[in-house]
């Protein structure tokens, strides 16, 4: 008997009181509606294949969900059925679905790195030349670096 089936079976039974607490309820079920109404970031890239522009859509938050598609349109159509087929087999095996991450709420914006005394030296002339703080120029080349990484790679929030 399915999970949901058998907190159904329960929830009918009437000495079974805790359940008739409905906010208790639906903090306990999580149900295909529940999960597809989240809203998962979403990675778009384009890329030519042969020629053909051919866009592509993945979850992070979802491990192996990824759909192809000529189409924009076409991809976020194929996106929703990949997401609500992978999410239904992950709730019938029973296994774990991680809900979107919460992609600031993480972080605070501060970190230490470490690296070697000659390229701190590179660093901090550097940044003494364009008259700049060693914090601002970093924080630069990785901006830099990043947006190039990330130039076909776009995050789209999910409708």
């Amino acid at each position: 008997m399915r999970r949901i089936e058998k907190l159904k079976k329960f929830e009918q039974n009437p000495n079974n009181v805790c359940f008739h607490d409905l906010t208790w309820r639906s903090n306990l079920v999580k149900d295909l509606k529940y999960y597809m109404s989240l809203t998962y970031p979403v990675v778009l890239s384009e890329f030519k294949d042969a020629g053909e522009h051919i866009f592509s859509a993945v979850i992070e938050d979802l491990p192996g969900l990824e759909v192809y598609a000529y189409s924009v349109e076409e991809l976020l159509r194929e996106l929703e059925e990949a997401k609500e087929s992978w999410i239904a087999t992950a709730l019938e095996l029973n296994r774990p679905i991680k809900e979107p991450r919460d992609s600031f709420k993480e972080y605070s914006g501060r970190t230490t790195i470490r690296m070697s005394k000659s390229l701190h030296k590179r660093l901090a002339d550097l940044a003494e030349r364009e008259s700049i703080s060693l914090n601002a120029l970093i924080n630069q080349l990785l901006e830099r670096s990043t947006s190039n990484h990330c130039m076909h790679q776009i995050l789209l929030p999910e409708h």
